[in-house]
């Protein structure tokens, strides 16, 4: 007897996480043994996924699904769903007044819990409008702070940028000043092909720093 309630034990604890293969939208879900036993017959699944389930599409009350897959048991209390995302075999708590399972049992017995094909959810049911309502706002938010991002990135090579020209600029009146020949110096060392290369050199540098930054942030 302990050995059967370990296995049992396990058993719930493994989730029902079947490829949803074969979905296929239906109008209803068998109501007894033999209609789903016809529907399973007529569908024809084999392995990896040998089992026929007809279920509601979860958060979606009057609206179902068949596909094939591998069952476990399900937990006492909960009814079997397909997931209105992915069609995957799902199972979620029954908030009904009365009526919800009672004990664990295994998906191909659905039919027994007809409360498990209507509006079982009671007050905390997330509705399909109000998951897309959720995905927008998400995606608002993700775009809005890619545009901040990106704004901060200007504004960092406008400051850089400033900077090194009030640098060159405050040396360039320093150098006038107090006579220290680094312009003469500066012409005398760069003339003709050494000119190119250097604002080459400087464009390098440049665009380095700039794609570390931009990288920092986007980090």
């Amino acid at each position: 007897m302990a050995q059967y309630n370990i296995v049992l034990f396990l058993s719930i604890l493994c989730p029902l996480t079947g490829a949803a293969q074969d979905y296929i939208p239906v109008s209803v879900c068998p109501p007894g043994a033999r209609e789903w036993q016809f529907e399973a017959d007529r569908k024809k699944c084999q392995q990896p996924t040998p089992d026929y389930l007809c279920a509601a599409i979860e958060n979606w009350p009057g609206h179902f699904g068949e596909i094939c897959t591998k069952f476990g048991l399900s937990p006492s209390g909960t009814c079997v769903v397909l997931n209105n995302l992915t069609h995957n075999v799902d199972s979620v708590p029954c908030n009904a007044k009365e009526r919800c399972p009672e004990k664990p049992y295994s998906p191909k017995e659905l039919y027994k819990w007809p409360v498990c094909f209507g509006d079982f959810y009671g007050k905390d049911r997330t509705t399909p409008s109000q998951i897309e309502t959720k995905l927008q706002e998400m995606t608002t938010s993700i775009v809005m702070e890619q545009e901040a991002m990106s704004g901060d990135i200007w504004l960092i090579i406008v400051i850089i940028m400033a900077t090194l020209i009030g640098s060159l600029l405050v040396v360039f009146i320093l150098d006038k000043q107090f006579n220290w020949g680094l312009m003469d110096r500066f012409r005398s060392r760069v003339r003709g092909r050494d000119i190119a290369h250097f604002i080459t050199c400087v464009t390098l540098v440049f665009s380095t720093c700039l794609n570390r930054v931009f990288c920092t942030f986007k980090h």
